[in-house]
């Protein structure tokens, strides 16, 4: 082998040498870079997941929801450490779960299953402590290879404050805010619907309007503050006569109204002559007085409209009758017409009247 030669054979050796080298640096070195990226990224994602303002969790998709994992925010959410929950070693998310809510629950996630969709809810929970609080949830099944549910991963927040001004609209958007009853808008919503279901599925309902006789007496001698603790004691005592889920509510100024689920005409007279007799029996009080009043009250059924009346017509016989109470000397229920009694509008009323005649 001539010298020359041996010279490009070592030079070419010594030359893979470095190449080899090199790339086994380079190569060496993005190792080091990809390990690195993947580091911060679990870093990022574990300051991530300990910051979300709820939980994160990984659960069997068993009855009793067997937990996997659970972010910090567990401690804060329900009151109770992760460690209790994991495994489900000394209580299951099952047993947090309000019992009230628990099968409304599992029955939004077997429909997102059938569906094959993201899981999304609102339901109570109950912290260690014995707090009450609003969550919601969404999540998502976790398939295997065959395609079979192996587990729910998700997250979990608390939306307490939310539900909670929410309830606070309601309340401002259907109640009175001086005696806590529902209000007028509320009271027609409400009376639309049942003349709508009436119409579908006749049920008897009654509807009676009250109004406070001559009480522009009490606000002038005891003042339009003193007149408000009458209205709401008025109220409380209206709600009482009537059953829980009667809808009792204010009309407007002095005049309430009281609808009477499935019951005539007759039945709901009977109520209404209990609570006028009450009212006439009690003194409210009021500045350590006694302010003594009585009620005028008028009924009507929706047995009573044709098959083209509506709302419209329900209110005017009941304020009709109404009317007809006050002509009659007020302190009394009347709940039919017939000649006799003039009303506002000039027609002839006659009332089935209860209660005393006003001297």
């Amino acid at each position: 082998m001539s010298p020359q030669l041996l010279e490009l054979l070592l030079a070419i050796c010594l030359l893979l040498l470095l190449l080899s080298g090199g790339l086994a640096w380079v190569s060496n070195r993005r190792l080091q870079q990809i390990n690195s990226a993947l580091k911060e990224s679990e870093r990022s994602k574990a300051v991530l997941i300990a910051n979300l303002p709820g939980i994160a969790y990984r659960c069997r998709y068993d009855p009793d929801w067997t937990m996997e994992f659970l972010s910090q925010g567990c401690d804060q959410l329900t009151g109770y450490p992760v460690e209790h929950l994991l495994g489900n070693r000394r209580l299951s998310w099952n047993d947090i779960i309000l019992p009230e809510d628990r099968e409304a629950v599992w029955q939004v996630w077997d429909e997102a299953r059938e569906n094959g969709l993201p899981c999304r809810l609102e339901y109570r929970i109950r912290r260690a402590d014995g707090q009450v609080r609003w969550v919601f949830e969404q999540g998502d099944f976790v398939r295997d290879s065959q395609g079979e549910i192996e587990a729910l991963e998700g997250l979990i927040i608390d939306i307490t404050d939310r539900k909670m001004a929410e309830a606070e609209l309601y309340r401002q958007s259907t109640l009175d805010h001086v005696t806590g009853l529902y209000n007028r808008r509320y009271l027609m919503e409400r009376l639309n619907q049942l003349l709508a279901e009436h119409r579908r599925e006749p049920r008897p309902f009654s509807l009676a309007i009250l109004d406070l006789d001559h009480f522009k007496q009490v606000n002038d001698a005891y003042g339009h503050q003193a007149g408000d603790q009458v209205l709401a004691a008025f109220s409380r005592l209206l709600q009482s006569c009537c059953r829980p889920y009667d809808l009792v509510g204010r009309y407007g100024g002095e005049e309430f109204m009281a609808i009477i689920l499935n019951r005539d005409t007759a039945a709901a007279t009977q109520v209404m002559e209990r609570f006028r007799a009450q009212v006439a029996a009690r003194a409210f009080a009021v500045n350590g007085d006694g302010a003594h009043i009585t009620v005028s009250i008028g009924v009507a059924a929706s047995g009573e409209l044709g098959s083209d009346d509506g709302l419209d017509e329900l209110i005017r016989l009941a304020d009709q009758r109404l009317y007809a109470a006050k002509e009659l000397g007020r302190d009394r229920v009347v709940d039919r017409d017939q000649p006799g009694v003039s009303s506002e509008g000039g027609a002839t009323l006659s009332a089935s009247a209860s209660g005393p005649r006003a001297h």
